[in-house]
């Protein structure tokens, strides 16, 4: 009757073992073969174990060697309700912990390190739309990865450079794994930061931005390849190259080659129009809907935060100019909105850091959705103040967050360093320059929020 109950129990069908209870007489039928004690917690009872045998017992893997007089079942059962509790307690702190929210916001590649070091299991899901993307990491490795097309290798690098979309990551319970994956997780690490680094270089030459491709008139037919002819028939439907990269068939290091060949023998070409006449496009709108707003939400804030001086006020009134809006001026506080859609409205909201700002962000922090540190490069006094407010912000709200920099002198790269270091700005986070008059300097700011968790 016990032993049928201990199988019931912890043997269920289709399920590894969450524990093994063995009675001692039990043990001389399995003797040659006893590394199921290493790979689940396995209790020993019976009666009069001798010391010798409970050593030897531990030293196999045992977890536990009790003694069990007859009629002592009840202790027996005790165990089990015990581990049952906990089994359903740890089952449930496991559904809990079931992680959602932007991949703009994470940053995947230290959550893999992370990963390595800490030997998780974890199940990590991307979408974007209808684009669909799953990493299984076992021990800390990635053990399976499958995109749209793409699987193993090619998989993770198309995720690992992706900014768009939504992620739900959780973790889970497995004594074994099967690796469809022929490198290592650092390996693929290295190779996702040569692509990251070979597409900075390539938006340098315009500009840091995503270039909008046309294709040229002149184009011969005849001299086109195959994979030239897709990649212009998906320029053809997409024509920002963000969203080229994204949708492609092929991985990111030979879309950006094939990309930059087709321009310099001219068969593409950058548009010449002005994204600032237009204001943010539907892919622009997409993108801070997505990354922003949760499901069901119609509107929020976007808090920013300058020392005095008429920077803040010329960032909302160039946005506003944009959108053909009004701009409120309140004391210290400027605000416009952006209608996103015909539903959907981002008010946003420019703070003085001054003697009223803690008593104003007490008010106006309901419904952030993100939020700008506009930092003057000139005014270095005011750095140590500013430290502990970034600091005191982090620690206090869960918001996307970046920190643009004002009046940067011409070694802008060093000297963007020094600040981020200055200011004690977590490595996760973003610093970019930022030209308060410039509607694509200011769009790019969307494009750079991200989240932090201390």
């Amino acid at each position: 009757m016990l032993r049928k109950q201990i199988k019931y129990i912890f043997l269920e069908k289709h399920s590894t073992p969450s524990a093994i209870f063995i009675g001692y007489e039990w043990l001389h039928l399995m003797i040659d073969d006893l590394r199921f004690m290493r790979e689940y917690p396995t209790l020993i009872y019976g009666e009069q174990i001798d010391s010798a045998d409970r050593i030897r017992l531990y030293q196999r893997g045992a977890v536990q060697v009790i003694d069990l007089r007859d009629g002592e079942e009840k202790v027996l059962f005790q165990i089990f309700e015990m581990l049952r509790y906990r089994q359903n307690e740890l089952k449930n702190r496991i559904i809990k912990h079931v992680t959602k929210g932007s991949v703009e916001n994470i940053d995947l590649k230290e959550l893999l390190l992370k990963s390595i070091v800490e030997g998780k299991n974890l199940i990590i899901k991307i979408h974007d739309e209808d684009w669909l993307a799953k990493i299984r990491l076992f021990q800390g490795q990635i053990v399976e990865a499958v995109s749209p097309g793409k699987q193993g290798v090619e998989a993770i690098l198309d995720v690992l450079w992706r900014q768009n979309g939504k992620f739900r990551m959780r973790s889970y319970q497995k004594s074994q794994e099967v690796c469809t994956i022929g490198a290592s997780t650092f390996a693929l690490l290295a190779e996702a930061e040569l692509e990251s680094q070979e597409l900075k270089k390539f938006l340098a030459k315009f500009g840091n931005n995503y270039p909008i491709l046309e294709i040229a008139n002149h184009k011969n037919e005849n001299s086109i390849e195959t994979n030239e002819q897709r990649l212009f028939q998906l320029i053809e439907k997409q024509k920002n190259f963000r969203s080229v990269i994204a949708q492609s068939p092929f991985g990111l290091l030979f879309t950006i080659r094939l990309t930059d060949s087709l321009l310099e023998r001219k068969l593409l070409m950058v548009s010449e129009k002005e994204r600032t006449a237009e204001g943010f496009s539907d892919e622009d709108i997409h993108y801070i809907k997505n990354h922003l707003f949760s499901s069901g939400m119609k509107e929020g804030r976007l808090l920013l935060f300058a020392f005095p001086g008429p920077e803040k006020s010329q960032l909302i009134q160039t946005l506003a100019a944009v959108q053909n809006t009004q701009v409120k001026t309140v004391e210290s506080v400027d605000l416009t909105q952006v209608q996103l859609a015909s539903d959907l409205r981002l008010h946003v909201i420019g703070i003085s850091i001054d003697a009223h700002f803690q008593k104003i962000m007490q008010k106006l922090a309901g419904n952030m959705l993100a939020s700008v540190f506009i930092i003057d490069a000139q005014k270095t006094d005011k750095y140590e103040y500013l430290k502990y407010l970034i600091y005191q912000f982090l620690t206090t709200y869960s918001v996307p967050v970046v920190f643009a920099v004002i009046h940067i002198p011409e070694d802008s790269t060093t000297f963007m360093r020094e600040i981020k270091t200055k200011l004690e700005i977590p490595k996760e986070l973003e610093l970019m320059p930022l030209d308060v008059n410039d509607f694509a300097s200011i769009r790019e700011l969307f494009y750079h929020l991200k989240n932090y968790f201390p």
